[in-house]
């Protein structure tokens, strides 16, 4: 067993303090825990990819990044739902908005110091990725004064096959608002 599969596999939470400034009722968080693992994020980057919703003409996008120990991060990617216009809490599914829906959502954890390749490259067995067309659920349950609430549950995958099952997952991530 490598050390990089040692390190996915341990049955530990990776969990850090907010900063000194952040105020506890508002501040970003993505908390994981699958059969195997539980992941914390707390950090936004002010200097690199940020958490943004782009409102466009008839169409939405909201990117959501965030960073924990270790080199890991979680983005979460929600398209197509209109949120702003949508009844809450809303949710998001193969189930809910059609197989066939444009509307869909996604997560990942990538874990930035151990890419050996290209992230979701066939051999990567690192970086997680989970998404509505392949079973996840993603439930948003406030979308108000630039900050975004909600779970998801559901599988996520490595391209090289290994699988872990998200068993809760909460999230409260602090946005950006663009208008393209």
């Amino acid at each position: 067993m490598t050390f990089r599969s040692f390190f996915l596999l341990m049955p530990a939470l990776l969990a850090f303090s907010c900063d000194e400034n952040e105020d506890p009722q508002t501040a970003s968080f993505v908390d994981i825990q699958t059969t195997t693992t539980g992941y914390t994020f707390k950090k936004a980057s002010k200097k690199r990819l940020k958490s943004q919703y782009f409102l466009g003409a008839n169409s939405d996008q909201i990117t959501l990044v965030m960073y924990g120990k270790h080199g890991l991060r979680c983005d979460i990617g929600i398209s197509q739902t209109n949120i702003s216009h949508q009844p809450l809490p809303y949710t998001i599914s193969n189930t809910a908005t059609g197989a066939t829906s444009c509307t869909h959502a996604s997560l990942s954890i990538i874990n930035e110091q151990q890419n050996d390749g290209e992230v979701f490259d066939a051999n990567d067995n690192v970086n997680y990725l989970g998404n509505t067309y392949d079973g996840m659920t993603f439930t948003i349950e406030s979308f108000q004064n630039n900050v975004i609430t909600g779970t998801v549950s559901g599988p996520i995958r490595t391209r090289a096959g290994r699988a872990q099952m998200i068993t809760t997952c909460s999230f409260s991530v602090a946005f950006e608002f663009v208008k393209r």
